[in-house]
């Protein structure tokens, strides 16, 4: 997740889509930073995650990989990690208004 020069101060959150927003925040930014971060998201409804920004700011969105169902919490393999591939950038497609929220295909199979 990366803020592109948001027009105040702000903050971004992500969630399951379909829950609740949470009260904790990604990260934080000033206007005119870009600021990355990374983040473990669970997958919410429709196998996506929303993504919230108190300021009007870009937002890029990228998956590095998932995790997948293991049969024991100490099971070896279950991050499975992908080429890194650009989700959103909003650059492209229009800056979301303050207060604004995307929602996101995770593109990763079901059940992870």
């Amino acid at each position: 997740m990366t803020a592109v020069a948001p027009q105040g101060v702000g903050y971004i959150a992500v969630w399951p889509a379909g829950s609740p927003r949470p009260t904790t925040s990604v990260l934080n930014y000033r206007a005119g930073e870009f600021v990355p971060a990374s983040q473990l998201v669970r997958l919410g409804a429709g196998g996506a995650v929303s993504v919230f920004t108190l300021a009007s700011s870009h937002l890029v969105v990228d998956v590095t990989g998932y995790f997948v169902p293991a049969p024991d919490a100490v099971g070896s393999g279950r991050f499975v990690p992908v080429t890194p591939h650009r989700l959103v950038d909003t650059r492209d497609s229009g800056r979301p208004a303050a207060g604004g929220v995307v929602r996101v295909a995770a593109d990763v199979p079901d059940g992870a």
